[in-house]
């Protein structure tokens, strides 16, 4: 690692220690054309590597340019003792799924939806065709290469990429729990059941919490071998991944009387119907959790 040679180097005396700064030696070495100016810097996968991310104070401080970190489920990693955090010199981005207007915008009818009359005086064509869209996106969602897709090639094969984006991510969760209990398996089983909760339970839990009543479905349906400490983990990763999104009860409109997180919803709408198809949910309560989860997501990022 081109750092680790020039630590050795200033420890010797090769380079001198008062006029070399380390950071400006490492990007010089790995690029000739590195200046240090206005421009963007991009440095992916900030996860893999404590050191880098402990030098984000250095990169905010020492250095023209700007730094864009990137990297997946950083929740999990910072947890570590190597990660420090560097308050003050960050700013964090959270990129979410395209929302249904991004959506509109995507596919180029931006200037249709919004010259849609909210009384009804547009073109009855209009509203078909955005209505016709909004079934669309219920079953594209927002994430951006599954959009791609069907900007390209129509709605047909975003299947095959819901199946693989599922499979990376529970891969990857398990990956980040290494040498635990918590399997893919366990990830994929507790995200089916948590669509199935959503689909069946309207009215409150038969068990005593929220965590109760999923890990009783999984332990009906999908595995014997997951207890409620695990389930509170998995939900717990998948509220820090942004993989879901949770939503508080308010009891009778009494704002002193407010129940935690006693619904959890899919953080995409394209996800969560694909979930809902593989598990066999009925198509009426589908369409019925599709129509909330959208809901929701607007009113969350109102």
């Amino acid at each position: 690692m081109i750092h680790d040679e020039i630590k050795k180097e200033r420890l010797s005396g090769k380079l001198d220690r008062e006029s070399t700064n380390s950071l400006m030696e490492m990007f010089k070495r790995f690029s000739k054309k590195f200046k240090d100016d206005g421009e963007c810097v991009i440095i992916d996968e900030i996860q893999e590597s404590y050191k880098i991310y402990n030098m984000i104070r250095q990169f905010a401080r020492e250095f023209e340019t700007h730094f864009i970190m990137t990297g997946s489920y950083l929740g999990r990693v910072v947890m570590q003792k190597e990660f420090w955090s560097p308050m003050g010199d960050v700013d964090f981005l959270e990129i979410k799924p395209l929302s249904f207007v991004e959506f509109i915008n995507a596919i180029n009818l931006t200037e249709v939806y919004e010259a849609l009359d909210l009384y009804g005086e547009s073109e009855k064509s209009n509203y078909e065709l955005i209505y016709n869209k909004y079934k669309d996106y219920c079953i594209v969602g927002g994430y951006p290469e599954i959009v791609c897709e069907y900007v390209k090639n129509g709605i047909e094969n975003t299947d095959d990429l819901f199946r693989k984006s599922l499979r990376v991510f529970c891969e990857e969760s398990a990956r980040y729990f290494d040498g635990d209990i918590l399997t893919a398996r366990m990830f994929e089983d507790c995200i089916n059941a948590i669509v199935e909760m959503l689909a069946n339970n309207k009215k409150g839990f038969r068990a005593g919490s929220y965590t109760e009543e999923l890990q009783q479905i999984i332990v009906k349906q999908y595995s014997s071998n997951i207890n409620k400490e695990n389930c509170n983990r998995d939900l717990q990763w998948f509220y820090t991944s942004k993989f879901v999104k949770d939503c508080d009860k308010l009891v009778e409109f009494d704002f002193t009387n407010i129940k935690k997180r006693q619904r959890y919803f899919l953080a995409d709408v394209g996800m969560a119907n694909y979930v809902m198809k593989k598990s066999n949910v009925l198509l009426s309560e589908a369409n019925g959790v599709l129509n909330e989860t959208f809901v929701y997501q607007c009113l969350l990022y109102m």
